[in-house]
């Protein structure tokens, strides 16, 4: 079922390069020859048919979403800055996937009442065309095995939109978006507006569905600047006990040698095997590293929010620095 619904995902990409490949012979040649070889495969297959089944079983259309670029770096539809284009991507990517994987673990126990994704992998973005309309990039999720429900990846494209014009909009949006967003999400939030903001860029957000929102070089710069007052990140190093890991929900528990108590969340890309090594560092005396983050909230609240990158039993050297 899921090479099958990889052709599909293939033979939709093709089609869509095939629209916009113009009076190209070359390219369309290549593209020409790449779906009819899909095709066969597809055919090959049975096209999912199974037995006592009159019509194949189509495989789920995965949700798309676009954004086109203007600005410095942006010669029309035509041509784009080649390091803008990759940062931009990257941060893009950066966003959608902290938003899935919220909304993964939120779907995975409401199926099997576990909090944890049933894939590990981060999901990812397949970049499937260039719509004209200034410069743009047309997106679609990646299906992994576990992880491969396209009502979740829809969602999470669709937040992806809502959480970045709320935050780049008036004063009110960006304080309830403050407020609402996760710690991880904001930063690659303000990641992806400093991208923007430094090449003097203006953003579309499109949907195939017609919906777009803008944002303008103004709000763009402002929103940035807001970001970087409130939202920071840093990679501390801090010596105490470790008090426990859950394998299930990714959560650990650390008290530091100045009494604090810090708890906070272990990537989801990490082995089960190296789960298990965290877990046995439980009542021992550690050298634990941290990325912390830090929110400063409108009403200059702050909160802080730790990751795990790594611990180690401390050492007498260790104990004395």
């Amino acid at each position: 079922m899921i090479d099958q619904t990889r052709l599909h995902e293939q033979r939709r990409q093709l089609e869509r390069l095939l629209e916009t490949a113009g009076d190209d012979k070359i390219v369309r040649t290549q593209l020409e020859s790449s779906l009819e070889l899909i095709r066969e495969q597809l055919a090959a297959s049975g096209e999912g048919v199974a037995r006592g089944q009159l019509f194949p079983q189509q495989s789920p259309e995965l949700p798309r979403a676009a954004i086109f670029l203007s600005g410095d770096c942006v010669r029309g539809s035509e041509a784009i800055d080649a390091g803008f284009a990759s940062e931009v991507i990257k941060r893009y990517e950066g966003v959608f996937a902290e938003i899935a994987v919220e909304n993964e673990r939120s779907f995975e126990r409401r199926r099997s009442g576990k909090s944890r994704r049933a894939c590990g992998d981060r999901p990812r973005l397949m970049l499937t065309s260039l719509p004209k309309g200034s410069f743009g990039f047309e997106f679609e999720p990646v299906l992994q095995e576990g992880n491969g429900n396209p009502e979740v990846h829809e969602r999470s494209l669709k937040e992806v939109a809502d959480t970045l014009s709320r935050i780049g909009s008036a004063d009110e949006a960006f304080d309830e978006a403050l407020q609402s967003a996760t710690p991880a999400i904001l930063h690659r939030v303000k990641q992806f507006y400093e991208v923007l903001s430094k090449h003097d860029a203006e953003l579309r957000l499109a949907f195939p569905n017609g919906s777009s929102t803008r944002l303008t070089k103004k709000s763009i710069r402002r929103t940035a600047e807001r970001l970087a007052k409130s939202v920071t990140q840093a990679t501390v190093t801090l010596v105490g006990e470790f008090r426990g890991a859950t394998l299930e929900s990714h959560r650990f528990d650390f008290k530091s040698e100045d009494d604090r108590v810090i708890r906070g969340v272990i990537p989801e890309t990490l082995s089960e095997h190296e789960l298990l090594s965290i877990a046995k560092l439980t009542g021992s005396r550690c050298k634990i590293t941290l990325t912390e983050t830090v929110i400063t909230k409108p009403d200059a609240a702050v909160t802080r929010s730790y990751t795990f990158i790594r611990a180690a039993h401390a050492t007498s050297q260790h104990l004395n620095n």
